[in-house]
């Protein structure tokens, strides 16, 4: 509300000097002496659950995302990409900002602009999370129909980040951040085509299961210290496969690999895997990792 205040010191001459003066404030400015607008702080900004809830600032579009660890307030007019208009959002009396340790919910998919991307900054030590992906659903990572690749979380857009990023391909479960990097090359046009890449030239959109969280990468508890070892990143030297937990992952090291996901065929151990069981003619025999039938076929060379 907007408050007009006056200064009135009107005395009655039948007033005695014990009676009551009304009073009001009055500020005007130093040039023009006209009355200036005080503007009243709501100690909650109604209708708060549209840009505020459960202790998470909501996020509707991609300027809002810009925003996020600047500390700029946040403004009433946000949500609808007017960025820095309308009132400051208050909370029990608090203006709520863009900080870096805040909470934040994505309300709806959000297409990017590649050409301005926006990524989650190093010293950011809040959350951005959407709907979370339900255990039996497999979400959309790419809508041929319209050349758009979903975005799940930072790995991808860090990926996305890079000037060459039209050489990084896109792995069948890089929506699942753990996994990222995993899984089988994306062939839109088949498999005698080029595979799909991180290319700004396609379309790229928020999921509305984004999260901001970095875990661990399988991929990387698969490998070891290079600068320590000689084992190109395996445990040992060619190796080709490797188990964690409950699950056997094949270690990729060349193209002809990549293509071979899929095939079906057999994956046959490292060179050192196969033993001579000839006695006066050598016989060797090939160590296949206990017949386990794995996506392709390593070229053996004795």
């Amino acid at each position: 509300m907007t408050t007009f205040i006056t200064q009135i010191h009107m005395v009655n001459a039948e007033e005695t000097e014990d009676a009551p003066t009304e009073e009001v404030v009055q500020e005007t400015t130093p040039e023009t002496s006209e009355v200036q607008e005080v503007q009243d702080v709501p100690q909650t900004t109604e209708n708060l659950d549209e840009y505020y809830k459960d202790g998470k600032i909501l996020i509707y579009n991609y300027d809002q995302l810009k925003q996020i660890g600047s500390d700029a307030f946040v403004y009433t007019k946000d949500k609808d990409g007017n960025i820095g208009t309308g009132d400051v959002v208050v909370n029990e009396g608090t203006q709520l900002t863009y900080g870096k340790d805040a909470q934040y919910l994505l309300m709806n998919e959000i297409k990017m602009d590649t050409k301005s991307i926006w990524n989650v900054k190093d010293d950011f030590t809040g959350k951005i999370e959407g709907e979370a992906i339900k255990e039996d659903e497999t979400p959309t990572l790419y809508d041929k129909k319209t050349d758009t690749i979903y975005i799940y979380n930072p790995y991808q857009l860090a990926v996305l980040e890079q000037e060459d990023s039209d050489k990084e391909p896109v792995m069948s479960l890089d929506y699942d951040a753990p996994q990222f990097g995993m899984g089988q090359m994306i062939y839109p046009n088949g498999e005698d085509k080029d595979y799909l890449t991180y290319s700004k030239d396609h379309n790229y959109v928020i999921s509305k299961n984004f999260n901001s969280d970095k875990p661990e990468l399988v991929a990387d508890r698969l490998s070891i210290d290079p600068d320590t070892t000689d084992t190109e990143g395996r445990d040992f030297k060619g190796q080709v496969v490797k188990t964690i937990g409950d699950k056997t992952y094949i270690l990729i090291g060349n193209e002809q690999q990549l293509r071979k996901i899929g095939s079906g065929e057999k994956v046959l151990g490292a060179v050192y895997q196969a033993k001579n069981v000839g006695v006066l003619v050598p016989n060797w025999i090939v160590d296949t990792d206990n017949g386990i039938l794995l996506c392709f076929i390593v070229e053996m060379q004795i």
